[in-house]
């Protein structure tokens, strides 16, 4: 893993970043062998790892492949750090509160990592990338009624019509659409702290095999909202709530939805032709 990344950054910077090691602090040979200065892996003795509830599956006396992780962070001017759980806790509850991002176990060391070393100066200059695979916006995905509405029905109209922005449509098809779905089918609501951040309206298409039985007219997310992840969210519930039986039509201009729906599992099947009259000669 470590040597795919440092060859990803040599073809594209001539030069290989310096790469980080993060562990738990209770007891990892490669961490061990680092802050010991060595340049051989270390092989531990049982007796010196520490028992941790949320470093237990990082805990190694021996690592399989360390000898190649220590000689590319040596090679790189890396670092290895051990983490202890009350800095990774710490970073999690940190991580949520700042930017509303529920963090994994396997996520969650890194962060600790990145916040730890720039609260002790050992960040360089510049800025600092940290990518998480799987973190997610803590949000509160539920299915919306005409009742739940906390604003007239006129402003969640209002509200969807500004969030789709330039892939918007006439308020009078937008507004059938929603209709339609709090009859038939579902809007699904993203509340971030009781604040609604985005919208999907799946309608119900009335068929059970011929198409799918579920059609998603709308997606959109507040703007401000951008990349928290919140779209990905709806689209999880949606495809839950309709069995996996949706479909749904996209802009070809809008390459980065293509992209996030393909990443959730969609795939362009057939090209979508609506009558606009002519004489057909043209």
């Amino acid at each position: 893993h470590l040597g795919f990344r440092e060859q990803w950054m040599r073809e594209r910077l001539g030069r290989p970043p310096p790469l980080w090691a993060v562990s738990t602090a209770a007891g990892n040979a490669i961490v061990e062998s680092f802050e010991r200065g060595r340049l051989e892996i270390l092989t531990l003795a049982r007796e010196a790892l520490g028992k941790t509830r949320y470093g237990r599956r990082l805990v190694s006396a021996v690592c399989q492949n360390g000898q190649d992780a220590l000689n590319a962070i040596h090679d790189t001017g890396g670092r290895a750090l051990g983490m202890k759980d009350e800095e990774v806790l710490a970073s999690v509850e940190r991580t949520r509160n700042l930017e509303k991002i529920r963090l994994t176990l396997e996520n969650a060391f890194p962060v600790a990592a990145l916040v730890t070393a720039a609260e002790r100066g050992e960040l360089g200059s510049g800025n600092h990338v940290l990518i998480l695979d799987d973190g997610k916006v803590d949000l509160e995905i539920r299915a919306l009624g005409l009742d739940d509405l906390n604003m007239p029905y006129e402003k969640l109209l209002e509200r969807l019509d500004g969030w789709l922005g330039d892939f918007t449509d006439p308020l009078e098809e937008i507004d059938e659409a929603v209709r339609q779905a709090f009859d038939r089918g579902f809007v699904l609501g993203a509340f971030d702290g009781g604040t609604l951040r985005g919208l999907t309206v799946l309608v119900r298409t009335g068929f059970e095999v011929f198409i799918p039985r579920f059609h998603m007219a709308y997606i959109a997310t507040e703007r401000s909202a951008k990349g928290m992840g919140i779209a990905t969210q709806l689209i999880q519930e949606a495809i839950e709530r309709s069995g996996g039986s949706i479909s749904l039509h996209v802009d070809l201009a809008n390459k980065k939805a293509i992209r996030l729906y393909e990443k959730m599992g969609l795939r362009r099947k057939y090209a979508r032709m609506l009558y606009v009259g002519g004489d057909g000669g043209s």
